[in-house]
């Protein structure tokens, strides 16, 4: 079972992590204290994660804006 910030992070690649993670940090600071919790980590987590992979290194176009994590098989 993976915590929710390693599970929120699982998409991106390694070197986008952290500045996701402290991106993450700086939106759930704009919220008080008793409106956070699990349910506003993953809605803020899902938004940045669209932002991350449309824009970051990733982003090649498509449907979703990343490409696919394995290049195609050729047999």
């Amino acid at each position: 079972m993976t915590t929710g910030a390693a599970s929120i992070t699982e998409p991106l690649p390694l070197s986008q992590r952290a500045a996701f993670l402290e991106a993450l940090a700086a939106e759930l600071e704009r919220y008080p204290a008793e409106a956070r919790g699990h349910g506003l980590l993953h809605r803020l987590g899902r938004e940045l994660q669209r932002t991350f992979l449309k824009n970051g290194p990733v982003a090649v176009g498509g449907k979703y804006g990343r490409r696919a994590r394995f290049p195609p098989c050729r047999h």
